[in-house]
């Protein structure tokens, strides 16, 4: 079987979808399936090498920052991405997988193949993000749409969004496949009882919409000597979330840690005694299962992926969205609690060792592309 993955969001930039397009790589190889990746140039040194089976084809890019491509990166990669798309000869291909159907999917216009996968991670579901991306959508979705309805199979990596795609599409199959944690990158190390002070971690684009802002506001009710923050992640609005942190004193309490790789941040989850992600909008947020890899209990916003990731009391806690007292509360349990923290941990990492695994992503996926080959025989 050859494959052809398209993505504008290969490691080590962006998010979940290239961390799905980079270990779907990765184990369909292993299966003895020939894949192409078609993606943007970048630093490959962040993960682990690719297979050699691995054909990767280059498209130059640009990019708003490391961990978004912007608009005029998605415009840049339909441009340059198309004309190394049309130089194929997708005849070769028994499948091609299309991550996100914005910008990837739109390049299925320039030829059609009969036998895709469409993979919708968020932002090319309209309605994700209508602040950031409300004007592409309105002038898109029509074709957005047709492209999911062209494709062979479109699948979602959660519920949560294959439900906002229905609300387009009400009558279209869509299978829902969850990402992975890589275990041998992210793993426990023994549990500390009482810690002083707490480390808090945070990690993600730093956008309005991962609502590192409550977080933030959430360290000012916090004893200053039981509790740091740690930010991981670069992002348009980190000079706000800077001048915020400036204004409620907090500079000795709340660090901007930058970009990390994956190894970089798995090891300072390692030396983390809670991760905290209030998102008000993630479809399903990879950081939540590398945290939850590492031992580390989990706190969310009850929006989202999270419910489907985060049972309350159990595997960690979930708060009201735009919600910073409740963080502060949540946050006080778990330093107060430190046989809550213990079972939270254990009850994580169970979770993990269950449901999320790259090997059973890639069977997925092959199992899929099989069906496929089938029916069109």
């Amino acid at each position: 079987m050859r494959v052809l993955i398209i993505n504008n969001e290969f490691p080590p930039i962006g998010g979940g979808s290239g961390l799905g397009s980079y270990y779907l790589a990765r184990e369909l190889a292993g299966r003895g399936v020939k894949v192409t990746v078609l993606a943007p140039q970048g630093d490959f040194e962040a993960l682990p090498t690719l297979p050699p089976e691995v054909r990767f084809i280059p498209v130059p890019s640009w990019r708003k920052g490391i961990h978004e491509a912007g608009k005029r990166g998605i415009f840049w990669f339909l441009i340059f991405g198309g004309i190394r798309f049309l130089a194929l000869r997708l005849k070769q291909f028994d499948v091609l997988i299309y991550y996100s159907s914005i910008p990837a999917g739109l390049l299925s216009f320039l030829k059609r193949h009969r036998r895709e996968v469409m993979t919708l991670h968020g932002l090319d579901v309209p309605g994700r993000d209508s602040a950031s991306f409300a004007m592409l959508h309105r002038l898109l979705t029509p074709f957005n749409v047709r492209t999911w309805r062209q494709s062979a199979a479109v699948t979602t990596n959660s519920e949560n969004l294959r439900q906002s795609a229905l609300r387009l599409t009400p009558d279209l199959p869509i299978e829902v496949i969850p990402q992975g944690v890589d275990r041998t990158m992210f793993y426990p190390t023994p549990f500390r009882e009482k810690p002083q002070p707490l480390i808090i971690i945070g990690a993600g684009r730093l956008i309005p919409l991962k609502g590192f802002q409550y977080l933030v506001e959430a360290m000012r009710d916090l004893p200053p000597e039981r509790f740091q923050l740690r930010l991981i992640g670069k992002g348009a609005y980190e000079a706000d979330l800077r001048v915020m942190v400036e204004r409620l004193n907090l500079h000795d309490r709340v660090k901007f840690l930058g970009y990390h790789t994956q190894g970089q941040t798995a090891d300072l989850l390692r030396e983390a005694d809670i991760f905290a992600l209030p998102s008000y909008g993630d479809s399903f947020a990879n950081t939540f299962l590398e945290a939850m890899a590492c031992g580390v209990p989990v706190i969310g916003a009850a929006v989202g992926g999270a419910l489907e990731l985060i049972t309350h009391g159990e595997n960690g806690l979930l708060v009201p969205p735009h919600d910073a007292q409740a963080l502060t509360t949540a946050l006080k349990m778990l330093e107060s609690d430190p046989d809550l923290r213990l079972r939270l941990r254990e009850a994580g990492l169970a979770t993990i060792e269950r449901n999320y695994s790259w090997e059973t992503y890639g069977w997925r996926y092959w199992e899929l592309c099989q069906r496929i080959i089938q029916q069109r025989r």
